[in-house]
């Protein structure tokens, strides 16, 4: 990577970094639907309005903190810690089916259906069966791809061989994501091992998976057969937005815009280029983005972190 790239992505980290004190364009949206609520309503003053949304999410009457904890999901200052809350909200707006998938997709940035491990280890209901299986064996495709990849190189540095790779997948991983963030230590076996639990519920599509995880997911075992459309209808086959200029996180980051313009870039720059070039200059603007994020104070736009890298 020469210095005029370089160049180029520290100006698409600088331009994000500066784009993210924009409104979010979710919080004008539903700053919409609340006025449509109000006006069907008949409702004037916003205390008013936090106290009806929670009593229809709950059927009691609100304390002076029920209604806050309401004015901060609505105006974004804090979103509800668990799925079912998303949802009451959304039906306490009186949102349709598409104003609902908006919600929890764009406003609060989720995936469109979350599965339990009951369900994981046991499926029952038909649709969700149906539609978890094909999920899952997206990801195990992905996977069993990212693992024929498994650079020489990377093997030689964690002592992995080649016949034992499906069972080093979490240390090799994790060995990998490390060249994308300005955390570049070299691990040992036992370094990943708090990754452990948070890896296998993402292989196993278990629980909650944040829409930032699954991006970042998505790169490491994708890299370098990547480019905007791929990545996007991915997130769409797994249940989450695909990637829009527009979109931002719930803290405001506009990782979106940020991701496809640096693919823009990488499919610009790399065209033509050994597979090997082409990850390695990929892994690299990532990892020049992540300290420019880093040394700017934005850690919301820090996808390509994890917290079980702060183990080494």
């Amino acid at each position: 990577m020469n210095e005029t790239e370089k160049k180029e992505i520290l100006n698409l980290a600088d331009a994000c970094i500066r784009e993210c004190r924009n409104p979010r364009p979710e919080k004008l949206w539903l700053d919409g639907m609340v006025s449509l609520f109000m006006e069907k309503y008949r409702i004037s003053d916003k205390a008013e309005l936090d106290a009806l949304l929670y009593t229809r999410m709950s059927g009691r009457t609100p304390g002076q903190s029920d209604i806050l904890k309401i004015r901060y999901w609505r105006t974004g200052r804090h979103i509800p810690s668990k799925r079912e809350d998303y949802v009451y909200f959304g039906e306490a707006l009186d949102l349709s089916d598409s104003g609902m998938r908006y919600l929890i997709q764009m406003y609060f940035n989720r995936c469109d259906l979350c599965f339990s491990r009951e369900e994981v280890r046991h499926p029952q209901e038909t649709e969700r069966r149906e539609i978890y299986q094909k999920r899952i064996e997206l990801l195990h495709s992905l996977t069993g791809e990212y693992l024929e990849r498994i650079h020489p190189d990377l093997m030689v540095r964690t002592g992995v061989k080649p016949e034992s790779l499906e069972r080093n997948l979490r240390f090799l991983y994790f060995t990998d994501s490390l060249g994308y963030t300005e955390n570049r230590a070299v691990p040992d076996r036992t370094a990943s091992l708090s990754y452990d639990a948070e890896f296998r519920r993402i292989l196993r599509l278990e629980g909650e998976i944040p829409r930032r995880t699954m991006l970042r997911h998505l790169i490491l075992l994708g890299n370098p057969f990547l480019n905007k459309r791929l990545l996007t209808e991915r997130l769409e086959a797994l249940g989450y937005c695909g990637l829009h200029h527009d979109h931002t996180g719930v803290k405001g980051e506009r990782t979106d815009a940020f991701l496809i313009d640096l693919l823009d870039l990488y499919e610009n720059t790399c065209s033509g280029r050994d597979p090997q070039e082409c990850a390695a200059w990929l892994r690299g603007a990532l990892r020049i983005a992540d300290v420019r994020f880093l040394q700017s104070g934005s850690s919301a736009l820090r996808f390509m972190y994890f917290k079980a890298q702060d183990s080494l």
